[in-house]
């Protein structure tokens, strides 16, 4: 059959964009949100999700799911299982609900990891994690701890202007780049044996137990230290900067 000039070029303008052929399939197991957010991240694409106005409810049972509501499987799995893992460029995330505690203990993540303005309604578990890029969250909501004991982060890491009601524990952390927690609001901060390669910005931190620990830190460059009138005490203790 001859369909001619027009019709092998209508066959181009109808055939499947090109990321729908390299991006890996997603998994049955996703939700519809999580499959258009998959296409979107495989892409290169910040995915933003915000609601709108904002409001950031979180899902009720025997509800329908929400675009912006992402389980800490589907995270989990995007960032460190194949062929997914190798895929993303990098993951840009903004807006998102992630339900289940994200825990990466022990894992290596390849990509860049940045959320803004996201809720983790049961934690983030970053023990021992092995990154080869930067990792932060920005302007975030944890209502319950962030973990990121032993880690080692080759880019930077960042909790600027996040909310963590019970508390952030970064002792042992190394970290290549700089450590930006500046505004960040928690309940506790230890952060005994943290090593930055650059700066450790506390500029504004705010602290319920007005006390930050740093205890035996290495600074690699230069540390901002200007917490908040609330933080009545930083313990630099064998510390050096």
């Amino acid at each position: 059959m001859r369909l001619g000039l027009l019709g092998a070029a209508l066959i181009l303008l109808l055939a499947p964009p090109a990321l729908a052929q390299s991006c890996p399939r997603g998994d049955s197991k996703w939700s519809d949100g999580e499959y258009d957010a998959w296409r979107i991240l495989c892409a290169g694409q910040t995915l933003d999700v915000t609601p709108p106005y904002g409001r950031m409810e979180p899902p009720l049972p025997g509800q329908p799911v929400a675009p912006n509501v992402l389980s800490a499987a589907f995270v989990r799995t995007i960032l460190t299982v194949e062929p997914y893992a190798s895929a993303l460029p990098s993951v840009h995330i903004v807006g998102a609900i992630v339900t289940g505690v994200l825990d990466l203990s022990g894992l290596a993540i390849r990509p860049d990891v940045l959320f803004n303005d996201s809720h983790f309604l049961e934690g983030v578990v970053l023990d021992e994690v092995r990154a080869a890029g930067t990792w932060a969250f920005v302007h975030s909501y944890l209502p319950k701890p962030l973990y990121a004991r032993g880690a080692n982060i080759a880019g930077g890491f960042s909790l600027a202007e996040s909310f963590a009601a019970e508390g952030i524990d970064l002792s042992g952390l190394v970290v290549n780049g700089d450590v930006v927690l500046r505004y960040l609001e928690t309940r506790t901060l230890l952060a005994d044996g943290l090593t930055t390669g650059a700066q450790l910005d506390l500029a504004q931190v705010t602290v319920g137990t007005r006390e930050i620990a740093l205890s035996g830190a290495r600074i690699g460059s230069d540390a901002v230290i200007a917490p908040s009138a609330a933080v009545r005490a930083v313990n630099l203790a064998g510390a050096t900067i």
